[in-house]
């Protein structure tokens, strides 16, 4: 679905893709499209995932691990496959550098290569002594050499310096995201921690876009939950709704007093999508994929899920096996049933909305596969 919404896109020239992943690993993505060089797909010199991440997410880093190369090299086909007058194809990643808060010194090293003075020489040392010490220390070390910086200010281009204070400060937002509660430890925390985490893909998404032309387009991938354009309206539990029936009923009111107790919100609050929403009104087109049944991956490995009844994806599996429905023109009956939808989202958990508010496009895949 990715790569053929890109293609598609790319030919009407849409040129720059913003993931959902680190900046680092955005960072390395690009610079191969740019350069063909395989080696930037490699994530060497970056410290391993730490042992608790590791506990908590192998099956999915192991996932990822085995499927992302053959998706950038296909974007690489892409990109090289343009027509003479076109720009390439370009990455982003404005997410933190999750498990690996060290993925950015590698950047910061390709940024200060050719330049030469003690200033720089020790800032480069300073960053190879960030391996191995804990990360407070780690915290400790960036901050001086953030306090230091001015020193290389004037033998580093403008545009270079600033670079360098950004990549900086990202490196220690990394670091630091070391520090959150984990959801196998604090799910309270967790779940504050990971609101938080939103603002700053707001934060990044604004860099990103403020360095478009004007001209410019930007496909945007992500979880629903992140693109969604009334995050404060998508519920994390069914609809208390008559057309779902008894179950959907039952469950809502389970999931709220289990959220109540746990002391959880029941809402996203605020979203990526409705932050770009409010940013450019009108200037936002949002697609939503949603799946009916198979297995999806997650951290403890795939998991089925099945067709549910009360569920939207129940409805849209009787249409089709695979199709895209825009949701600017759909008839009456339809559109009362989108509008207190309950679905499916990350790792098959509950949710419902108004779809026709969240997104402009629904694409649906009856039958989903996590091998």
């Amino acid at each position: 679905f990715r790569l053929m919404l890109i293609q598609h896109l790319f030919g009407r020239g849409w040129r720059h893709i913003g993931m959902e992943t680190g900046r680092s690993v955005g960072w390395r993505v690009d610079r191969y499209l740019e350069t063909g060089d395989t080696s930037y797909l490699s994530d060497m010199g970056a410290e391993p995932p730490s042992p608790t991440d590791v506990a908590i997410h192998d099956k999915i880093l192991e996932f990822i691990d085995g499927h992302e190369d053959s998706f950038h090299r296909q974007l690489h086909q892409i990109s090289e496959g343009r027509a003479p007058d076109m720009g390439r194809l370009h990455y982003w990643g404005y997410d933190l550098d999750l498990g690996v808060p060290l993925a950015a010194i590698r950047p910061i090293q390709w940024l200060l290569e050719g330049h030469t003075g003690s200033q720089v020489h020790e800032l480069l040392s300073a960053l190879d002594r960030l391996r191995g010490l804990s990360t407070d220390e780690q915290l400790a070390q960036i901050e001086v050499i953030q306090s230091d910086l001015s020193a290389c200010a004037d033998i580093l281009a403008e545009g270079t310096f600033g670079l360098l204070r950004s990549w900086l400060a990202f490196l220690h937002d990394s670091v630091a995201a070391e520090k959150r509660p984990r959801a196998n430890q604090d799910r309270r925390g967790n779940r504050r921690w990971w609101a938080q985490r939103e603002h700053f893909l707001m934060q990044s998404l604004d860099a990103m876009v403020d360095g478009l032309r004007g001209d410019d387009k930007l496909i945007l991938l992500g979880h629903n939950v992140h693109l969604s354009k009334d995050a404060a309206n998508l519920h994390f539990h069914p609809q208390f709704s008559s057309f779902w029936g008894l179950r959907s009923w039952l469950d809502a009111w389970g999931y709220r007093m289990y959220f109540k107790l746990a002391g959880w919100p029941t809402n996203m609050g605020d979203s990526v999508g409705a932050h770009l929403h409010r940013r450019s009104p009108g200037q936002v087109l949002s697609v939503w994929m949603l799946y009916g049944q198979g297995s999806l991956m997650t951290p403890k490995g795939p998991r089925t899920v099945r067709l549910r009844d009360d569920t939207v994806e129940s409805l849209l599996a009787q249409v089709g096996d695979r199709f895209l429905l825009p949701l600017s023109d759909v008839d009456p009956q339809a559109r009362t049933i989108l509008s207190c939808a309950n679905v499916r989202l990350m790792e098959g958990h509950y949710a419902s909305t108004d779809l026709t508010a969240q997104a402009d496009a629904i694409y649906f895949v009856k039958d989903v596969n996590a091998g």
